[in-house]
């Protein structure tokens, strides 16, 4: 279940449900970071399985101020989860391979288990080069005196 938080971009309304506090514990919890409820859920899938139970309990409503549509711009969208972040260089996709890598690190599995998970998240970063690459070109390009 692990691979499938990292592999795919679906709408979280995971956190909207019941976590075991004993294991919400051992994780670092939603950071202030792109993406971390996504990494969070990944690595609880580490720890143990989820149960959905069949009745709706959760409607989901979307509005234009919701944090994912109203800022379009990455750099939006990290002000918005972090405002000391506001005007600043922002990497999230390397932040989200980073964060996976070390939810690896602190899941009770084995090294041959952490290896094969390490694997499909750098297929992962694989599949996102070309965000990585514009991220990594966006950052190490000299600010605009005009734009700063």
């Amino acid at each position: 279940m692990f691979l499938q938080y990292v592999l795919s971009n679906h709408v979280m309304v995971e956190d909207y449900g019941v976590i075991r506090m004993s294991v919400l514990r051992k994780t670092p919890l939603l950071g202030n970071f792109v993406w971390s409820d996504m990494v969070l859920f990944a690595e609880l899938a580490l720890w143990g399985s989820f149960i959905e139970v069949p009745e709706i309990l959760f409607f989901r409503r979307e509005h234009p101020e919701r944090a994912m549509v109203a800022n379009k711009d990455p750099k939006a969208l990290a002000a918005w989860n972090d405002p000391r972040r506001a005007g600043k260089r922002v990497m999230p996709t390397w932040r989200l391979i980073a964060e996976h890598m070390a939810s690896l690190h602190r899941a009770p599995i084995s090294f041959g288990q952490r290896l094969k998970l390490a694997t499909g998240v750098m297929r992962c970063a694989n599949w996102y080069r070309g965000r990585l690459a514009a991220e990594l070109v966006s950052f190490l390009r000299p600010p605009n005196p005009r734009t700063s």
